[in-house]
């Protein structure tokens, strides 16, 4: 079959020489067909020898081995695949946290200095509110005092007893 397959060009070169367009149009027709049922041959042929080498042992091991690989490598490809895809949406995740983290820190920390103003007006507010009622306290007392040290007469000098002792007796 092969020499046959080798000659074919130099047949081909001879029969352009002899025959017409119509005559060699024919051949290769012939020749076509003839391929054709030696390729249908060759597949049946390749087929059945296929089914005898997958059916002795070592074979078989090999190509479940070859699949069990198959196997792995797209179960690996698939986690590769799902692990990208997590780390991702775990990034994505992570930045919209940290976004919103310093949204409500922002706010918080307005909120604080908001309420730490109001909390030094009040205190300001009672400070002043405290001074003012010890002022108007320490003014009343002093006016009382006033009042009643020039209303009343002078104090006689405060004398203080002695003890009796030896020398009295």
């Amino acid at each position: 079959m092969q020499q046959r397959m080798a000659d074919l060009p130099r047949e081909l070169d001879g029969l352009r020489a002899r025959f017409s367009g119509d005559e060699l149009r024919r051949a290769l027709d012939a020749y076509r067909a003839q391929l054709e049922r030696t390729y249908a041959e060759l597949s049946g042929r390749g087929e059945e020898a296929w089914g005898r080498l997958r059916e002795r042992p070592q074979v078989r091991q090999a190509i479940t081995a070859l699949e069990s690989y198959t196997e792995k490598l797209d179960a690996r490809d698939a986690a590769a695949r799902a692990l990208a895809a997590a780390g991702r949406q775990t990034r994505a995740t992570g930045e919209k946290v940290a976004r919103t983290g310093q949204r409500f820190s922002g706010r918080a920390a307005d909120t604080v200095v908001d309420a730490s103003a109001a909390t030094a007006d009040a205190v300001e507010d009672a400070g002043t509110s405290a001074a003012e009622t010890i002022q108007e306290a320490g003014d009343g007392a002093a006016a009382a005092t006033r009042k009643a040290t020039r209303s009343s007469p002078p104090a006689a000098p405060h004398k203080t007893p002695r003890p009796p002792g030896p020398a009295s007796q």
